[in-house]
């Protein structure tokens, strides 16, 4: 299955780069060049609103929907939950591109599909809460969740083209007390 939404997501995110500027200039330190002309492109900086993103909708609708799904009703346990994924975006990595090290606010996760994985050396790194790196196995295909606060990066990529799709989540848990109407609690 991966390989059928891999080929349609790269159609979709390569149609969205030709029209849209989406390179990284690490000389200027701004999303100015178009992606031909740089080696890290994404659309983290475009405006959410009047932009015509089809691989996230192709996204939410045929991959992040049953993962968002799972892992609240086989991870964490909930059974009345609502989720949201507050704001998604591509990063595409060619030779030399990298993401420094840094965390997410505003989100309770974050999470990374890897598209485009052809060598594991190149996946995500995550620091523990007691500051080493954590071991992990990924591949093409998976989605790597972990909580919003912990410090990720990256690596720089010498290898072939990686591509994830990176997005932000949170879930919300329904509960009833004596008397009242729906509630919401936020997981914490």
């Amino acid at each position: 299955m991966h390989n059928k939404h891999k080929k349609t997501l790269l159609k979709e995110i390569h149609s969205y780069q030709q029209k849209n500027k989406t390179g990284w200039n690490y000389s200027s330190g701004d999303w100015s060049l178009p992606s031909t002309e740089s080696n890290l492109t994404s659309d983290w900086h475009q405006p959410v609103e009047g932009t015509d993103r089809q691989y996230l909708k192709y996204f939410y609708n045929e991959i992040a929907s049953s993962v968002m799904d799972n892992i609240a009703f086989n991870y964490l346990g909930f059974i009345d939950y609502d989720w949201e994924i507050t704001n998604a975006w591509f990063q595409e990595y060619t030779k030399g591109a990298e993401h420094g090290w840094h965390n997410h606010s505003g989100c309770q996760f974050t999470n990374c599909y890897y598209v485009e994985l052809p060598n594991t050396e190149y996946k995500t790194e995550i620091i523990g809460v007691d500051g080493n790196k954590i071991e992990y196995e990924a591949q093409e295909g998976d989605i790597l969740t972990i909580p919003a606060w912990m410090t990720h990066q990256s690596p720089p990529n010498y290898g072939e083209r990686k591509t994830v799709i990176s997005f932000n989540s949170s879930f919300m848990v329904k509960y009833k007390t004596e008397g009242s109407k729906d509630n919401y609690g936020v997981v914490h």
